[in-house]
């Protein structure tokens, strides 16, 4: 290729160094302003998505980048176009006008529509937001700004070089004056970023001891080199606000008698909408906002269920502690990527759902509440409160759970265990950090750890565990997994110590031998065996050919059937003996 490019530039008879410039400059030029395209895409989708995880696209943003410099060139030139050597610089053309515009002016112009809607969105989004919001959205938007009117001459100079076939004498000086600056205002707006020189000192730091990211959080207050992270803090600020305004200790109810609870008309159905005005944490521009608590009477009630009071509640989810602390921040490694995070005091998780999952707290809200009743010490997780809030264009659905992990004892290894075995091996990441990766079920097979709890302790919590899996079958959920972490216990004094105080009748359980102490809860509960799970199933099992019985998608009762042969055959580091278990 590189030869046949050589000979065809030397029969048109262009001076050498026109032939690489204009080659070289329309390859850089087209990767350059696709890059810019890419930045002015990202930030409308952070300002309407704030809580999805761009940085999973990054592969895609490269691959349309670099394809579109490289078909770009090679098609201008493979098409036999002309390089002009203009009294300022050398660039390819056409023979063909409508070649010359789709292959040159069809790319900038889809990027430059794009930076036109995000500074749209811009625009509207600087009405009612806070200080540190309208920097970065400002900050944002002079960058796209700055492309706009660097490649707009790009563009009109094209379109009137093949409308007029002259060289257009002043899009070409527009055009070059706007590259020759945009380096350096750009240059400008990320050094104005008070965060630019943190985040230089951070990647240098991560490059040397990758270890240093693991608990970086995602919502610092300065860290502002992506609109996402404000707009995320302003947003869990509000939800937090919000819901030391809507949590009121309700009045009129008898919680001490459920069948009473249970029989009120309001006690399921009743949800509690307000728009609040917010000022937020530092002080800054108020602003109003909607917000949604679902079920505020059966949440207070499942609180109070696990010993959980209104003041205890709010005082996990005051926003000066959140902020003040690095609370561990994260999207999910899962399909979903929802975003979540810890409380500062670590008791409570909270995590971003989508509306099918929404609907699915909300469908299984009455029996869950029955069933925690029946059954105080049950494994399943504790939901503490649904709420939503409409930001810019989206509403937001928040889910506060338990933290399973919040005993201060340290997780030395964790796992997440289905029963299934396709596509359940994290491999060599879990071996080379094993603390910090959590491995699935073929990394614990392979393992030497299993559940080596007392026999009369294996009998409680097999039959609890399938309790709780039984119950999940009948609401016909499945997918559901067993959270187990592991503390390895160092000498005797601790050892004795948690055997003597440790609450088996919950999450924590003792080895028999006094060496491990174990961390145990059901997470993933609200997913159910639709539509798209059985096309997913059909199509792996049918054209990729995973062993049907191996796969995660299961129906509800076949989940239930395999979750309890694993239980019985290979979580206790024995097989038990089922026929005298429930």
């Amino acid at each position: 290729m590189i030869a046949y490019v050589n000979n065809s530039l030397e029969e048109l008879s262009i001076p050498s160094h026109c032939q690489f410039q204009a080659i070289w400059g329309q390859f850089w030029s087209t990767g350059s302003m696709g890059w810019n395209g890419v930045l002015s895409f990202t930030l409308f989708i952070n300002l309407i998505r704030p809580f999805k995880n761009t940085t999973k696209w990054g592969i895609y943003f490269h691959i349309y980048v670099w394809m579109t410099a490289i078909v770009t060139t090679l098609s201008l030139y493979l098409l036999r176009s002309d390089i002009h050597e203009w009294s300022i610089f050398c660039t390819l053309s056409s023979v063909s006008d409508k070649t010359t515009i789709v292959l040159l002016s069809v790319p900038v112009v889809i990027s430059l529509l794009m930076g036109l809607v995000a500074s749209s969105f811009g625009l509207k989004s600087l009405k009612s937001t806070s200080k540190d919001r309208r920097i970065v959205i400002i900050r944002m938007m002079l960058f796209t700004f700055i492309f706009i009117f660097c490649w707009s001459g790009y563009v009109a100079s094209n379109i009137y070089y093949v409308v007029d076939g002259t060289p257009p004498t002043g899009f070409i000086l527009w055009w070059s004056f706007g590259v020759s600056i945009q380096g350096f205002v750009n240059s400008f707006v990320w050094f104005w970023n008070p965060s630019f020189y943190d985040t230089v000192k951070h990647t240098l730091k991560k490059y040397f001891n990758p270890k240093e990211d693991e608990n970086r959080p995602l919502m610092k207050r300065y860290d502002a080199s992506n609109i996402d992270i404000v707009v995320r803090q302003s947003v869990i600020y509000d939800l937090m606000e919000g819901i030391k305004c809507t949590t009121v200790e309700p009045r009129g109810y008898n919680f001490d008698s459920a069948d009473d609870f249970l029989e009120h008309p309001k006690g399921y159905k009743k949800n509690k909408k307000c728009f609040l005005i917010s000022t937020d944490l530092f002080g800054l521009r108020p602003h109003t906002y909607k917000m949604k608590d679902f079920r505020p009477l059966i949440f207070h009630r499942l609180r109070l269920l696990n010993n959980t009071t209104m003041s205890s509640y709010l005082s996990s989810l005051s926003p000066e502690t959140f902020f003040r602390e690095k609370s561990q921040q994260k999207f999910s490694d899962g399909r979903s990527g929802s975003f979540f995070c810890f409380t500062s005091d670590k008791k409570l998780i909270i995590k971003t759902i989508p509306l099918g999952e929404v609907q699915q707290v909300l469908a299984i809200l009455p029996r869950y509440h029955e069933y925690l009743e029946k059954h105080p010490n049950s494994l399943l997780p504790r939901f503490y409160g649904l709420y939503s809030i409409d930001v810019n264009y989206e509403t937001i659905y928040f889910l506060v759970s338990v933290n399973a992990f919040s005993s201060p004892l340290q997780i030395h290894r964790k796992f997440d265990l289905k029963g299934s075995w396709v596509n359940r091996e994290v491999g060599a990441s879990y071996n080379e950090d094993p603390e910090k990766v959590m491995g699935m079920d073929v990394d614990f097979k392979k393992s030497e750890y299993r559940v080596r709890v007392a026999d009369h302790h294996q009998k409680v919590l097999y039959e609890r565990l399938s309790q709780d899996a039984l119950f999940l079958d009948s609401l016909h959920l499945m997918d559901y997994s067993i959270l187990l972490g592991i503390h390895i216990i160092q000498d005797t004094a601790e050892s004795h110590q948690f055997c003597d105080s440790v609450d088996v009748e919950r999450f924590l359980w003792v080895s028999e031998d006094g060496s491990e102490i174990y961390v145990l809860s059901i997470i993933d509960i609200l997913q159910g065996y639709d539509l798209k799970k059985k096309l997913e199933r059909f199509f792996k099992v049918t054209f990729l050919r995973r062993d049907k019985f191996g796969l995660s998608v299961q129906s509800p009762k076949k989940y239930y059937r395999r979750f309890r042969r694993f239980l019985a055959n290979e979580f206790f580091g024995c097989v038990l003996d089922t026929s005298t278990l429930s």
